[in-house]
């Protein structure tokens, strides 16, 4: 593989592992808000638990809306991020959807959705979005370097 098909290569499993953990960070955060036992002696279901279909859908329509996001908010401009900058990347990015998400569980009336599970599904997200992220880097920096090996570079000056 040359260099620009692993450019292309990396930032499409970048946005394939973004969306794979927001679809992941989901079904988690219903089962932390609505199933963990620890959980609910804490944070009571006071309105029973709904069906997981219900959340299903809002994922359906969450993920195109974080893609979104995502690429607006510069996450597949710059190829390789220091883990601060990322992580920060990654944070603003999460605080969009969660807003977003909060605007539009509030805005449908046609089912009620936990704000605790939405708020929930944006910290696993932040945490997993941002781990796959810096794993993928790692991956493809190895992969770089059996395809290309090492990159010579002569340095001149002081420092």
């Amino acid at each position: 593989m040359r260099r620009p098909s692993l450019r292309l290569f990396f930032t499409v499993s970048l946005v394939l592992l973004d969306l794979g953990s927001l679809a992941l960070a989901f079904p988690l955060a219903y089962w932390t808000r609505f199933v963990w036992p620890a959980f609910l002696n804490v944070f009571p279901a006071t309105k029973g638990i709904p069906d997981i279909t219900l959340y299903h859908q809002a994922l359906v329509a969450l993920l195109p809306i974080c893609g979104l996001v995502f690429y607006y908010a510069g996450f597949y401009k710059e190829a390789v991020l220091s883990a601060y900058d990322e992580f920060v990347l990654v944070l603003r990015g999460m605080v969009m959807c969660l807003l977003l998400a909060m605007a539009m569980t509030f805005a449908y009336r046609g089912a009620e959705y936990s704000r605790l599970t939405i708020g929930l599904w944006s910290m696993y997200s932040l945490v997993f979005v941002y781990v796959m992220r810096e794993l993928d880097k790692i991956f493809f920096r190895r992969l770089l370097f059996s395809v290309s090996g090492p990159t010579r570079v002569f340095v001149i000056g002081k420092g």
